[in-house]
């Protein structure tokens, strides 16, 4: 199979013309940046497969992307790698050897330096899926009243409860700009942008670990509460609030080693983690496996998705009130991403601070976690402030300026 170098090639026209080759082919385009480095990834996908069940078994790299509703971890999409692109080695690989045609055809374009084709910015856009948002954020604060009665009444401790937002995009709106921009902002997080034909185009930054699978070390974190951050050092304090929210999702993730049979671990006490212009409060579970836990390591995965993080406790209470009152799919708002048999054998994020294009516009995704100590107008708030984290840089894009509000 080939590789080539193309490090002489400035990476905002490679990652252009793996979109404009993946948008003329049909064929699903991935960006991704590890939380932490400074490099960024393309696959260019061979083929896609709707309704995969990953079970930590050994197969070609790919790029794995599931919906929130997967919680038997049999309902991801997984996008085999044709050609891939790594900044850090400078150069194209191509992983599946049936992609000769469109890989000599890439080489061609790259070598020739062409430019940014701009011109099929505009058919992009109009070819995504147009699903305009039902549910205003102004009836966010009424569905947190709603929750908090059923908190009081004992039928579940903690329900995540999602918002969207729409925002109109410029006819040459430049989605390879926006996740560099984004790589660049979002140093800690997982930055990600991810084309699939008759499904959708989602780009985001998520803060939030889900598993990773490096050679006998598995690793997840606990992750919840939400505050604003200064860079200045005046930060708000953690409350009684974010800390519940916290043990919630550690509990329960501790639960759910033991049930997986995965015994081996430890857990870290709660740091603050900065994601842009938010913290949470986050604890690490790192686990000693072998070849033979790997069944484990899929029950695991099994149990923790979803977390209280991004559903509530207990899961299925949570989940019902969910789904009679957000009144729109999460889609793959709150699912899991991320690279799998590159470099390490699996990398998965939680899909948060999400967007997704829907013709000439943007619909924003975020959500915030309900408890019994939570105050409708403060979750608003909450609410406003992660989808800043992409306004902002979105904002920048389209106008020069920072959202203020």
């Amino acid at each position: 199979m080939g590789m080539i170098k193309v490090d002489h090639i400035e990476k905002k026209v490679i990652l252009k013309t793996f979109l404009h080759t993946g948008y003329k082919g049909s064929m699903p385009v991935v960006f991704y940046r590890r939380p932490g480095k400074r490099t960024v990834s393309a696959i260019l996908g061979s083929s896609s497969e709707n309704n995969f069940s990953f079970r930590f078994q050994k197969s070609s790299p790919g790029f794995l992307f599931s919906p929130f509703e997967n919680f038997t971890n049999s309902g991801s999409v997984f996008i085999r790698s044709g050609i891939r692109y790594d900044e850090g080695e400078g150069r194209l690989f191509q992983d599946d050897p049936g992609t000769d045609d469109i890989y000599s055809q890439l080489q061609g374009d790259l070598q020739e330096n062409q430019q940014e084709n701009q011109d099929f910015v505009p058919s992009f856009y109009k070819s995504c899926i147009k699903t305009p948002p039902k549910g205003e954020l102004g009836k966010y604060g009424s569905v947190v009243g709603k929750a908090l009665k059923h908190i009081r009444s004992g039928d579940f401790d903690k329900v995540v409860l999602a918002a969207r937002k729409e925002i109109s995009l410029p006819a040459a709106f430049d989605i390879v700009e926006m996740f560099l921009s984004m790589a660049g902002e979002y140093k800690n997080a997982f930055v990600s942008m991810v084309s699939l034909p008759g499904i959708g185009t989602w780009t985001g930054s998520s803060p939030e670990l889900l598993v990773t699978l490096n050679k006998n070390t598995l690793k997840t974190v606990a992750l919840a509460g939400t505050k604003r951050y200064r860079s200045n050092g005046s930060e708000e304090k953690w409350t009684n609030k974010e800390y519940t929210e916290q043990e919630f999702v550690t509990c329960y993730i501790e639960d759910a080693f033991q049930q997986s049979g995965l015994e081996n671990y430890t857990v870290s006490p709660p740091q603050t983690a900065v994601a842009g212009n938010i913290m949470h409060l986050s604890s690490g579970f790192t686990a000693s496996v072998n070849k033979n836990d790997l069944p484990k390591c899929a029950e695991l995965l099994n149990r923790i998705h979803p977390t209280p993080a991004i559903c509530g406790i207990p899961v299925k209470p949570a989940y019902e009130f969910i789904t009679r009152h957000e009144k729109f799919s999460r889609e793959f708002y709150a699912g899991y991403l991320g690279p799998v048999n590159i470099e390490n054998p699996v990398e998965l994020f939680v899909n948060l601070r999400c967007m997704k294009i829907v013709g000439g516009s943007t619909v924003l995704y975020s959500g915030a976690g309900i408890t019994s100590d939570s105050v409708p107008g403060k979750e608003s708030e909450e609410i406003q402030l992660k989808f800043r984290t992409i306004e902002n840089v979105l904002n920048r894009i389209i106008t020069g300026k920072e959202v203020t509000h």
